[in-house]
């Protein structure tokens, strides 16, 4: 049960943490253009699977 509840709470950290920079994505799209946007989408991922690891290793 705590492996579950562990899980829980890293997938719940990564959702709101890409869910934040996918959102600040695209309010920043509009101001700079859509150049960037993809580039904003895969760092956006990227930092919110490091925050996971970082949320994994802490629960652990």
């Amino acid at each position: 049960m705590a492996g579950l509840l562990n899980a829980v709470y890293v997938a719940l950290v990564l959702l709101v943490t890409v869910g934040g920079l996918l959102a600040l994505a695209f309010t920043t799209r509009d101001i700079r253009g859509e150049s960037g946007f993809a580039l904003d989408v895969v760092s956006a991922l990227v930092i919110g699977l490091f925050i996971a690891v970082l949320a994994w290793t802490t629960v652990l």
